[in-house]
């Protein structure tokens, strides 16, 4: 009985005496004061008691010691793996990079689902484009040339006036004339004229 009383009173005075993983004091004096000093505060086999140890080790560069830690603090949470040994393991992996790359990304690759097999929809073929431009194919006349039957409707009033010779086509000189706004186009009496004259087939 006397034994259970003194337990008792005993657990408070521990527990203000063991630090917290997550305390501030604790976490100032893990970075920047004494470390060994600060771990000693932690309940040895608990997460952060692992968990501080081994990013102890890490910063240390004491690989050997932290794999130890490490795969005793998996075998103590009965293999089963938690975020928190996750994120060492992840660590040491990426602090391995230059000792053995090609392990690591084979492990980044598997720790993440990562999948590189994917495939272009559409596979294009390389097209070829001309490297120069031809100035007599782009002009008024080459345009003319090209779609005097079926581009005039598509011609703006502006457009129209620029016609290089609107008179050889009867046609296209009937819709000109329908079209054309201004009493001063050059010619226009000579275009009445030959409309008149012309009669449809």
């Amino acid at each position: 009985m006397k034994k259970s009383i003194v337990c008792a009173l005993m657990l408070p005075l521990l527990s203000l005496q063991a630090a917290d993983g997550n305390d501030l004091e604790f976490m100032e004096a893990f970075a920047w004061g004494d470390r060994a000093a600060a771990l000693a505060q932690l309940v040895p086999d608990t997460e952060d008691y692992f968990f501080y140890h081994c990013l102890s080790y890490q910063l240390a560069g004491n690989r050997d010691a932290f794999q130890k830690t490490l795969d005793k603090w998996v075998s103590r949470n009965r293999n089963q793996w938690n975020e928190r040994m996750s994120e060492m393991r992840r660590r040491q992996m990426l602090l391995d990079m230059d000792r053995s790359p090609e392990a690591v990304w084979a492990f980044l690759k598997q720790d993440a689902g990562l999948s590189f097999s994917h495939r272009a929809r559409h596979e294009q073929t390389s097209q070829r484009h001309p490297s120069v431009i031809k100035p007599e194919q782009y002009s008024i006349d080459a345009f003319w040339r090209q779609h005097a039957n079926s581009e005039l409707d598509k011609l703006t009033d502006r457009g129209l006036e620029l016609l290089p010779d609107p008179n050889g086509n009867p046609d296209v000189r009937r819709a000109f004339l329908r079209r054309l706004q201004r009493p001063d186009y050059p010619g226009l009496v000579t275009l009445i004229l030959a409309d008149l004259d012309y009669k449809e087939l």
